[in-house]
């Protein structure tokens, strides 16, 4: 990322963090069942436990953006949607005006669905992403 992004210099800012529905310690789910390499997941530590890496809420780094709006937002992140549309979306979705995200089966659909119903989006499918464009 940082080469594709140093053209741009002072315009880019890297933030090397992953996303969640808070700012939480994450490690690897050694739990999950589902053995192809895309399909890896995470899960919040637990006490007394160090985490792999870390995450932040998008709220959160819109803020720290320094920007009110996001242009385009693109969301794949193989099943931790559903932990992001369930729990915080309501804060920071309003402000963000097109979406393109990848769902990953019909759980993680209804709680994507369910969470944008009221923000006007207008949706329509490219191959496996679905698109939202704001009214």
């Amino acid at each position: 990322l940082k080469v594709n992004v140093k053209p741009f210099g002072s315009r880019c800012e890297l933030f090397n963090t992953g996303i969640w529905s808070q700012t939480v310690g994450l490690v690897m789910d050694e739990t999950n069942p589902d053995d192809r390499a895309w399909a890896k997941t995470v899960r919040p530590v637990k006490p007394g436990e160090k985490a792999a890496f870390h995450a932040m809420d998008i709220g959160t780094l819109l803020k720290g953006s320094g920007f009110e709006r996001i242009s385009i937002l693109k969301i794949d992140i193989e099943g931790a949607e559903s932990e992001i549309f369930a729990n915080d979306a309501k804060h920071w979705l309003p402000k963000v005006d097109n979406l393109v995200i990848e769902l990953h089966g019909p759980q993680h659909e209804k709680i994507f669905h369910a969470a944008i119903a009221s923000e006007g989006f207008q949706l329509s499918t490219s191959w496996e992403l679905t698109v939202c464009k704001r009214k």
